[in-house]
């Protein structure tokens, strides 16, 4: 029997990485026509935003009987429906109201009273919970169906940390296909005979490019000369997170600018900001670092993914347990030099190689592992240096990253999905 499937979660025009990551599972599953009859989204919304299908229901984030009401709307919508629907709650503790609501676990509540079957997509994971978030995701357990964490090591913790041992599963985070080739990505970009460093992504403090920036000068000052320079630049695409240009009044954004400022002074890197790729090619040879400062379509993302030759991600955040960003560069058969936050570790550094950084695994590793903060100025040009002196290892890295991220395509997510929910009706059945 075909299921329908919602999603609790972020959704654009909202601009959130789990609304991107719920797009992208929506998407997939839309691909099984045989399994899905239909997919739709409860988002959830703080700035009044104006949504489409497959949005259908909208939460207002800060209020707890907006959540109620539409809780209630998607158990009508169910029920009305000939065919059962399955609920996946993609959990985040920042996007429960103020970061520490209850109506992720009174939806789970309502759904299992409900007989509506609830799987609750874990985005983080802390090692060290509050009392607050270690009671949500044991209440949240007993509600669901099924809790889902994208790495082993979530798994883990859940068992070591939060005494969960039943229930749950583990699916890896999706990727994009990458169809460009890095020559006919370069071509467009117009940046053929560069060696180009990418970070993408929304920016904010916890991206850590404060780290970084003064990484790549240092960088450049102890291992190029002044012609090597001319043939190499950091690119930095995506746009400030709009919800941290808001936050506080715009105090954060200030204190961020201010910081970054700062960063171009200690890297004593040419720095500029560009708004789309078609000033690209002057601006990569007149500078160091290049900000496109704008949002990326996919196919604009995936086009910078394609035409990199290493990602930086200098992330400060040590208990992210997802990141589309790795997940992509991964697919993309890039290599990443990432700070060692859970994700990370996991994906790139699988015998769990231990060590200051940089952590260069040649046998099994698929990127470089590197302290966060200011231990990232001193390590990443290590890293850099390391694969453009070595480039039968740089080659050798990114095939065993090619190699593990098409087990990540997106369809395999979606239909790993499917399963868990085949095998508990199987369950619910016997």
């Amino acid at each position: 029997m075909a299921v329908n499937i919602r999603f609790v979660g972020t959704y654009h025009p909202r601009i959130c990485g789990i609304g991107t990551f719920t797009r992208d599972s929506v998407t997939s599953l839309l691909d099984y026509t045989g399994e899905v009859s239909s997919v739709s989204v409860s988002a959830i919304d703080k700035n009044g935003e104006q949504y489409f299908s497959p949005v259908d229901i909208v939460f207002d984030q800060l209020n707890e009987e907006s959540w109620m009401l539409g809780g209630l709307d998607s158990v009508k919508r169910a029920k009305e429906k000939p065919d059962p629907t399955v609920v996946i709650l993609e959990h985040e503790f920042g996007l429960d109201e103020d970061g520490t609501g209850n109506n992720y676990v009174e939806l789970a509540k309502l759904y299992k009273e409900n007989g509506i079957m609830t799987l609750v997509w874990l985005h983080t994971i802390p090692s060290q919970p509050t009392e607050y978030q270690e009671r949500t995701l044991r209440e949240l357990s007993e509600y669901c169906d099924m809790m889902i964490a994208p790495t082993k090591s979530g798994i883990d913790r859940l068992n070591e940390v939060y005494g969960i041992h039943y229930k749950l599963g583990q699916i890896d985070h999706g990727v994009r296909e990458q169809d460009k080739s890095r020559l006919e990505a370069k071509k467009i970009l117009e940046l053929e005979d560069m060696i180009v460093l990418l970070t993408p992504g929304l920016r904010s403090l916890d991206k850590g490019l404060q780290f970084s920036i003064p990484a790549y000068g240092k960088y450049l000052r102890e291992h190029c000369s002044e012609k090597d320079r001319e043939n190499i630049v950091y690119l930095i695409v995506g746009q400030v997170h709009p919800e941290f240009i808001l936050a506080d009044g715009g105090r954060y954004y200030k204190d961020y600018q201010e910081i970054i400022k700062k960063a171009i002074e200690i890297g004593e890197v040419r720095y500029t900001e560009i708004k789309d790729k078609k000033h690209l090619k002057i601006a990569a040879r007149e500078n160091d670092v290049v900000v496109v400062d704008a949002y990326q379509s996919v196919k604009d993302l995936m086009g910078y993914y394609a035409g990199s030759d290493m990602i930086p991600l200098p992330y400060l955040n040590m208990e992210q347990m997802l990141s589309g960003i790795l997940a992509d560069a991964i697919g993309s058969g890039r290599v990443p030099l990432s700070t060692p936050f859970d994700y990370a570790k996991e994906l790139l550094n699988p015998e769990n190689k231990r060590g200051e950084g940089p952590i260069i695994d040649t046998r099994h590793g698929r990127g470089i592992l590197i302290d966060p903060g200011e231990p990232f100025i001193d390590q990443m040009p290590k890293a850099v240096n390391y694969l453009i002196s070595n480039p039968i290892e740089h080659r050798a890295m990114e095939w065993r990253a090619q190699k593990r991220g098409h087990k990540m395509k997106w369809n395999n997510t979606a239909w790993q999905i499917l399963k868990i929910i085949k095998n508990i009706e199987k369950e619910k059945n016997n």
